[in-house]
């Protein structure tokens, strides 16, 4: 595993995590809550929140989280952490970010929202339950 500054891969995925859905509450793109990640590790009897990659050498735990400021999507040791950082995203959204778009509820061929169960991608009845492709512009 390869480092630049000290800062550790997963330390940069959870960044990476993070700045996808700042990316995502600032942008149009309806998306329903704002999410966080963070690398948790226990070094010299203490929780460290995104450890550097020297501080991960001598960690005993190694936990991933990423959750919003409702709870976890994967594991409960930084929530603190993830509401601090959702908090600084949706603020900032708040003042940069655009209106959301928004997304009929229902198919336009299937009126009223009932819509049949969708065949699997690749099965035989695929194309037929999508139909032709569309020529409206």
């Amino acid at each position: 595993m390869t480092a630049a500054a000290g800062v550790s891969m997963g330390v940069r995925a959870a960044f990476a995590r993070t700045g996808a859905s700042a990316t995502l509450a600032f942008s149009a793109i309806p998306f329903q809550k704002t999410l966080a990640g963070v690398r948790v590790g226990y070094v010299d009897d203490e929780i460290v929140v995104n450890p550097t990659y020297e501080q991960r050498k001598r960690t005993t735990l190694d936990i991933v989280d990423a959750g919003s400021m409702d709870g976890l999507v994967i594991v409960e040791a930084g929530h603190a952490a993830i509401k601090s950082i959702v908090t600084i995203i949706d603020e900032m959204a708040a003042k940069i970010g655009k209106p959301k778009k928004v997304v009929a509820a229902a198919c336009a061929r299937h009126p009223g929202g009932a819509r049949p169960p969708s065949p699997s991608f690749g099965s035989p009845s695929f194309g037929a339950a999508i139909g032709p492709p569309s020529t409206a512009s």
